[in-house]
């Protein structure tokens, strides 16, 4: 009944709309947290032959697209955290992202079959991973004399506020950038720094590398902004069917704690076949909105664990088996279907969907 549609022409048309944007620089696919809930296996299949390399969470993550039969380069993001896993990512052939002291005390320690390719990641401002700048030099020094590392060094770094334009932090994102292009002159590996809002808004941060998110599945990184905007199409659409329809009387109740009243004379209220068991939540709690028959119906009360009630209104124009559009629609992104909320509840939206939810790709 749940069903999420993944569309491949969409994933493909992202990908060179993105290579237009960026002057054709090199892509790095990032598809962790199974593509952003859209199925890595079929989004690593679809475009093997359109990307460079595909970006992932870890070593597990990136494991599971070696045995998917994927051939490109894959990195892992947050590296290896013990010997056990560089291990692994050696014999793998993966690239590893290096952002602290004891990574690279495990590098020059120990012994790995293969010479591994790293890319030491600067911490330009994000404060999450990474060395910073006064360390960077050293650090880099080291890794060129490691044995076990391939040359030459690559170097990663992410932006915290390249999707908002106020001035402060258009000027803190432009320090970031500054940092990292200091640090990267006369170095030979490869340079990243732009991911999904510095490919959009950040045009000087593409270098040769940038990292494909959010956007490759038509999501826009912006608030207030859709993916149609920048020319994407969504990638994902997600539906489910009404499983009842009742008359709601002034003053009546509905869910746990009563915690809804209906203040209208009357009114129709649906239950949809969809909760947060499935992965759908109500984020910040802010009001969200569904498509029945073409028009956009309010969500109301709590999310429960296999349904979610909306507001039809006063005239019954919907029954039981009714197609409800959670999200995807051309006219109905899932930027319209969370409108005015953070744009992290899109990452966790569709990121978070279940297995209950089946993946139908077309």
């Amino acid at each position: 009944m749940k069903i999420a549609l993944i569309r491949k022409k969409a994933l493909i048309y992202n990908i060179k709309k993105i290579q237009k944007l960026t002057n054709n620089s090199r892509i790095i696919a990032i598809v962790k947290s199974n593509a952003y809930g859209h199925g890595s296996k079929f989004v690593t299949r679809t475009l093997k032959d359109f990307v460079d390399y595909f970006g992932v969470s870890d070593i597990e993550e990136a494991h599971k697209i070696v045995d998917d039969g994927i051939k490109n380069s894959i990195i892992s993001l947050m590296g290896f955290i013990n010997y056990e896993e560089l291990k692994l990512a050696s014999r793998l052939r993966l690239e590893v992202v290096v952002h602290n002291h004891e990574q690279i005390n495990i590098l020059e320690k120990e012994k790995i079959k293969f010479p591994i390719a790293v890319w030491m990641k600067i911490n330009t401002g994000m404060n999450r991973l990474g060395f910073l700048p006064d360390q960077a030099i050293k650090i880099y020094n080291r890794l060129k004399k490691c044995k076990n590392v391939r040359k030459p060094i690559n170097t990663i770094s992410h932006f915290s506020s390249a999707n908002i334009q106020e001035p402060y932090l258009f000027d803190f994102t432009q320090l970031q950038l500054d940092r990292f292009k200091k640090f990267i002159i006369d170095k030979n590996g490869k340079n990243s720094i732009a991911s999904s809002s510095g490919i959009l808004f950040w045009p000087s941060s593409h270098l040769r590398w940038v990292r494909a998110g959010i956007i490759m599945y038509g999501i826009s990184p912006k608030f207030g902004r859709n993916g149609r905007e920048f020319g994407l199409i969504p990638a994902m659409k997600l539906k489910s069917k009404l499983i009842s329809v009742r008359q709601f009387k002034l003053g009546q109740t509905l869910g746990y704690g009563q915690n809804w009243i209906n203040n209208r004379k009357k009114t129709y209220i649906g239950i949809v076949s969809i909760g947060y068991g499935d992965g759908y939540h109500s984020c910040d709690s802010k009001n969200s909105w569904v498509l029945i028959n073409g028009r956009r119906v309010l969500v109301i009360g709590s999310i429960l664990m296999d349904m979610i009630f909306v507001d039809l209104g006063e005239r019954l124009c919907d029954k039981v088996g009714d197609e409800v559009i959670i999200w995807g629609e051309k006219k109905f992104p899932i930027e319209e279907a969370f409108k005015g909320h953070d744009v992290s509840c899109l990452y966790r939206s569709v990121s978070q969907l279940t297995s209950r939810v089946k993946r139908k790709y077309i």
